[in-house]
């Protein structure tokens, strides 16, 4: 991942003011050696005083205001219409759904007429659990804090690249009873990538994106970033939709999300969640639905056009067999092997010949026994007295693309038993949306202490890592309760990524071609 240019903590922004205040010079320099040896944690300026708050207007407002995130240029925002009796934390989560953030990060909301990161402001969870006391998000009304035209709120998230939202009201009227709780009417230019370094990196990244699209040809100090952000990453990107649809799952339960997305218009082309997708969903506690909506969502939108090149090299392993085993069939030994020829044809034609050696013998290369088994899973190839032959299907897929990859689809995502149907289907589901490695992946530290490039293995580590986590999410856990590790997924992730990344012979790794994201969307979505 590329590295962050260096921001400035809130709080050690607001240090000169606070001590000019107190009147005690010395405070600054005993501040500063401490945020040296770990942060601001143990400096104490005082508590941080509860809020006082107006009572609520006695009939609830509607309240319209223009969000835009500071220091943006051009600029990006959002105009929403919030009810006034919204509880703060869930302004926090209309925000984040509006604009495309994931909420994996921290965030505040300042309290009124109050500098950045300065006293009073409203605490969060976290805040509480780490001892903070103060006026909670939650027990404040956005009518308490922000009622009429002109009044405007700090909202801060992600105290690294510290995105300071400026929430302006535009207007206010009565609320009626046919008012949502939020609804987006407006707005411009995408969300920043999550991670990417703040505003002013960000600026300067969307810039450079503006003059050449292809994040490939980013140069100089922002080439790190070409491999590092989506290929369909577009600074002028803003879909109304897309945003109302993300603001309408807030607070939404399970069912509700999925018939929202049976519901959402999301082109001719892009059918509702699967079977085994929406069993995994249902699995889910409500807040992890709604934090899978977005990747769901993700998954359904990406619009790529893999080219014949690509399919020819993603269905690679799977032709390989067909073309091997032909019309005719071939005859399998007496312990139920395919003779060497046809071996050797499929470890060379497949792109799993990763090791040396001749490739001949099925009971010696693992790769082309699990070939051969994917292919019988697919209901392409079948035993029949003592032979290897096409099914009727395997003979139409042998020539037919579209018939391959409505076989190949249906094998990737179907299991036995839940626990494996899901580990797929959370696997599918992340090649579908262009996974990423995240800003707290122990591999990207790692790489990024040796001032290299994360390598494959490293990218294949962390994604299971990612798999087992979710998994963990969703509910599965070992006997004794503790967590899923990658190594207790078994070989299903592993297998999804290597087959959809040997055709180009990619041993390790995550699959990142149009034609493997297409795939895995066809397996998800019915």
């Amino acid at each position: 991942m590329p590295k962050k240019k260096n921001t400035t903590d809130p709080q050690l922004q607001a240090l000169p003011d606070q001590v000019a205040r107190s009147g005690d010079p010395s405070a600054l320099i005993s501040a500063l050696a401490r945020q040296v040896q770990g942060g601001l944690t143990d400096f104490d300026f005082g508590a941080n005083p509860e809020i006082e708050l107006p009572d609520p207007p006695l009939h609830p407002l509607l309240i319209t205001v223009r969000v835009d995130i500071d220091g943006a240029r051009p600029p990006i925002w959002r105009r929403l219409e919030l009810r006034g009796d919204l509880r703060l934390d869930v302004v926090h989560q209309h925000l984040q759904a509006a604009f495309g953030w994931l909420d994996s990060h921290l965030h505040r909301f300042d309290g009124p007429d109050t500098g950045e990161g300065q006293p009073p402001y409203f605490i969060t969870d976290f805040d509480a659990a780490d001892g903070e006391t103060g006026t909670h998000e939650r027990g404040a009304r956005f009518d308490q804090v922000l009622r009429a035209e002109g009044e405007k709120l700090c909202y801060t998230y992600d105290f690294g690249d510290n995105w300071e939202h400026i929430l302006c009201v535009e207007a206010v009227r009565p609320a009626t009873d046919d008012d949502p709780p939020a609804q987006c009417t407006g707005g411009r230019n995408a969300c920043p990538p999550e991670d990417v370094g703040g505003i002013w990196q960000w600026n300067e990244l969307a810039a450079a994106l503006r003059a050449d699209p292809d994040p490939a040809h980013l140069s100089g100090d922002l080439r790190d970033y070409a491999g590092w952000l989506p290929a369909d990453c577009d600074p002028g990107k803003f879909s109304l939709d897309d945003a109302n649809l993300a603001i309408s799952r807030v607070g939404a339960s399970p069912d509700e999300v999925l018939q929202r997305f049976e519901e959402a218009d999301l082109g001719p082309s892009l059918p509702e969640p699967g079977p085994e997708l929406t069993a995994l969903l249902n699995r889910c506690r409500p807040e992890l639905v709604r934090d899978l909506a977005g990747i769901t969502t993700r998954a359904m939108t990406l619009a790529e056009d893999p080219t014949e090149e690509d399919w020819q090299l993603t269905l690679r392993p799977w032709q390989a067999v067909l073309d091997a085993i032909g019309d005719d069939g071939v005859q399998l030994s007496a312990a139920g092997w395919m003779p060497p020829s046809a071996v050797q044809q499929i470890w060379q034609t497949s792109g799993v010949a990763w090791e040396g050696g001749k490739g001949n013998r099925e009971n010696v290369t693992p790769e082309v026994a699990q070939l051969r088994e994917e292919c019988a899973r697919a209901g392409l190839i079948r035993k029949y007295k003592g032979r290897l032959q096409l099914t009727k299907l395997g003979r139409l897929a042998s020539t037919d693309r579209t018939a391959l990859t409505e076989a190949v689809t249906r094998s990737l995502v179907g299991a036995a038993e839940d626990v494996e149907q899901d580990i797929r289907v959370a696997t599918l589901l992340f090649i579908a949306a262009r996974w990423q490695v995240g800003p707290n992946s122990r591999w990207a530290a790692d790489a990024a202490a040796r001032g290299v490039a994360m390598n494959p293995i490293e990218h294949q580590l962390a994604f299971t890592d990612d798999v087992a986590h979710l998994l963990t999410e969703i509910g599965w856990t070992l006997t004794d309760g503790s967590p899923l590790h990658r190594d207790d997924l078994g070989p299903a992730s592993g297998e999804i990524l290597g087959l959809l990344g040997a055709g180009r012979g990619e041993r390790y790794g995550v699959p990142d071609s149009p034609a493997a994201r297409r795939l895995a969307r066809l397996a998800l979505f019915a």
